[in-house]
């Protein structure tokens, strides 16, 4: 297998990574950055973590990059709901209140704790390859429950912290006599809704976590959510602070950052249908090269076999149809479900395999392909997109603003004329 090799979700996560690095640059040109926009920065970074973390595992096949890869994710889990405290702490000018200070300690030590019982737990685990997500593995379910408890726990926290200032403004907005005050309150209270709205919503979002563990979401579908859901959130906090502090180039980067959101989730839509119908088709064609090798059987032309084909073995035992995980393996002309497995060679090598059962005149035959061959196909089907998202994403962010500004430059000149 080639290290480098892309898999279904590295769209996601490449869409997610380019989206970040957009937003964190946007935030980083501007001019007069206030102490909001650092701490923004800050948490935009945990999220490149996130991102960046599953983007290793996706996209490179080495399983000594596993646990680093999963360590750098959990950063994010453990650690930017701390980051969003501070961030709305510092909003309403409270970060320096005996309150706050212990709240964000409590949170960076019970962070702290997640993080190291989730590492201190793994960092010893058996590293697996995972087909069903296509990642390497070896986490225990149970490992991750602090650093996600917490996590969702932070996002209350937080919501209790805007609820109590959002009252506490409203009330000394009501004997506020000064109009100028009255109006700076009266924004800091919609903004504070705003946030309120907006991390209320993130926190539902992150229960998908919850629907996932449970079984109601299929792993794909929980990360094209998760990555769809995290760059809208990324932007809507962007663009809240930005509404706040406004600046003249904050208008372009909304701009720029609700078109190129758009065409990333889009594109990440189109790419999920795609690798439904990709599966599809691959299933389908190692059933028609199974049909055709059962009829060179009954010919007795067993010898010609599909190309890419690793083995073919038979067995006249009916018990063996046991090993094919799928009742539907048991009837008589039915060929299996597609089924993986990992072989160790006594170079201490793996190979992975892909693998199908069927029947033939009486026998039960098992026939294996090279899942690298399959992992190939994947890997130039998603560069293609990832180079589409790529050239996408370069294009608008200096296309359009480029446009946007030669548009206004020509109406004002047209207007001049007039």
């Amino acid at each position: 297998m080639d290290i480098f090799q892309f898999s279904y979700h590295s769209i996601g996560y490449i869409s997610g990574t380019i989206f970040t690095v957009f937003l964190i640059a946007s935030l980083l040109k501007l001019k007069s950055k206030t102490k909001h926009a650092w701490i923004l920065i800050s948490y935009l970074l945990f999220v490149l973590f996130l991102n960046f973390g599953f983007l290793i595992r996706t996209s490179l096949f080495l399983p000594s990059l596993s646990k680093p890869a999963c360590f750098l994710i959990a950063l994010y889990t453990s650690f930017s709901n701390l980051v969003l405290l501070y961030f709305i702490y510092s909003f309403f000018g409270i970060e320096s209140k005996k309150e706050s200070k212990i709240s964000l300690f409590i949170i960076f030590s019970a962070g702290m704790f997640g993080f190291l019982f989730y590492v201190l737990k793994n960092i010893n685990s058996e590293v697996s390859y995972n087909f069903s997500i296509q990642m390497f593995e070896f986490q225990e379910p149970e490992s991750t429950a602090p650093m996600g408890s917490i996590h969702f726990l932070t996002f209350i926290w937080v919501l209790i912290v805007i609820l109590r200032q959002y009252i506490k403004i409203r009330k000394e907005l009501k004997h506020e006599s000064d109009a100028g005050l009255r109006l700076e309150k009266g924004r800091t209270v919609r903004m504070s809704r705003n946030f309120g709205l907006a991390i209320l919503l993130h926190a539902l979002f992150s229960l998908t976590y919850t629907f996932y563990g449970w079984g109601y979401l299929s792993f794909s579908n929980f990360q094209l959510i998760l990555t769809s859901v995290t760059s809208l959130q990324l932007f809507l906090y962007t663009v809240l602070y930005l509404n706040y502090f406004p600046e003249p180039s904050s208008f372009m980067i909304k701009i720029v950052g609700a078109s190129l959101a758009t065409v990333l989730i889009l594109l990440c839509v189109v790419a999920r249908i795609s690798f439904v119908l990709i599966e599809r088709h691959y299933d389908e064609a190692r059933k028609k090269e199974i049909e055709n090798l059962r009829e060179n059987l009954k010919l007795g032309r067993g010898h010609i076999l599909p190309k890419d084909v690793l083995y073919l073995i038979s067995s006249s035992d009916q018990s063996n149809t046991s090993r094919s995980d799928s009742s539907d393996g048991n009837d008589i002309g039915s060929i299996s479900k597609r089924m993986y497995r990992t072989l160790s060679l006594p170079e201490n090598k793996p190979v992975y395999i892909i693998w199908y059962t069927f029947n033939s005149e009486g026998r039960i035959y098992e026939i294996g392909y090279p899942y690298e061959s399959y992992s190939k196909m994947i890997h130039s089907i998603v560069s293609v997109i990832a180079l589409i998202l790529l050239s996408s994403s370069i294009f608008l962010i200096l296309a359009l603003p480029y446009l946007i500004h030669k548009g206004l430059r020509d109406l004002q000149t047209y207007r001049s004329i007039l």
